[in-house]
């Protein structure tokens, strides 16, 4: 896509937990870590989970392209420019792009209040096995497609900010 806000980066680092292809750009990591995210059409993060033991969770500012969100159990929701996600800790849920369209948000990470133990922030993915059980539910009753699961999606990175199965 061009005339993004921010950089697009390079190939997202977590990409194991990912379907298709995304790219990071690290806008901020001090006192809050900030994220440009770009995922190419149809390209999605595994369902996960942002952990806290008070406070945490993470806010999706919308800015390019069309995708979507959606949380455990509720239907998904589509996301445009200018749209944003609140997304408490503790809560199951996955976002990325359409399938024809690039998408493109910046990710705030929210952490534990300054001086509290920033380890128990951390974010957990589903192993491939569970991910594609329910993702291929959920683009089937919502979507009526068939997910197209990736070489990729299979791996595991260490460095990846995601806690491995």
């Amino acid at each position: 896509m061009s005339g993004t806000l921010f950089p697009k980066g390079g190939p997202n680092p977590a990409g194991a937990y990912f379907t298709g292809q995304s790219y990071l750009s690290a806008l901020s990591e001090a006192g809050v870590q900030i994220f440009n995210v770009t995922f190419e059409p149809g390209g999605r993060n595994f369902w996960h989970i942002h952990h806290a033991k008070s406070g945490g969770g993470q806010i999706l500012l919308c800015t390019q392209g069309r995708g979507w969100y959606q949380e455990w159990d509720k239907e998904p929701r589509e996301l445009r420019p200018g749209d944003v996600v609140n997304i408490p800790s503790e809560v199951k849920h996955w976002h990325g792009a359409a399938n024809d369209s690039e998408f493109v948000h910046v990710a705030v990470e929210i952490i534990l209040p300054s001086g509290a133990n920033r380890s128990a922030t951390r974010n957990t993915a589903n192993c491939p096995e569970q991910e594609r059980s329910k993702r291929e539910w959920t683009l089937r009753r919502y979507f009526r497609v068939s997910p197209r699961p990736t070489r990729s999606s299979l791996k595991f990175s260490q460095t990846s900010p995601l806690v491995r199965c």
